[in-house]
């Protein structure tokens, strides 16, 4: 897929550069859309293979970094909470459980300084 949208983007730049290039030397219009057509289609054959090579050495790359750094395993079982307890919380902290946080009052400051 990227060596197909790399060879598009590259024959499609060549027609407009041929286009361009070939008006402003003034050109009659049929030698300029020939020549345009020729530059694309030119331009697109090598951009698959730019883009191919390109898409290989990603390839490649990729493959020597998954191997260089593997994924651990994770050994819990299925189902298994990871997560950390909130029973580890201390019970006579009042801070530690929501209900006491929304309860507990505010400080009160003063506005008169």
């Amino acid at each position: 897929m990227p060596s197909r949208v790399i060879a598009s983007l590259l024959g499609l730049t060549g027609f407009a550069a041929a286009v361009v290039a070939g008006l402003l030397a003034h050109n009659p219009a049929p030698l300029v859309l020939t020549r345009a057509l020729l530059a694309m289609s030119a331009l697109y054959v090598i951009g698959r293979i730019l883009g191919a090579l390109a898409q290989r050495a990603l390839a490649d790359h990729l493959d020597q970094y998954k191997a260089a750094n593997p994924v651990p395993v994770d050994l819990s079982q299925p189902g298994e909470n990871t997560e950390p307890s909130t029973q580890d919380t201390k019970k006579d902290d009042p801070s530690s459980t929501a209900a006491t946080r929304l309860s507990s009052p505010k400080p009160a400051t003063s506005a008169a300084a």
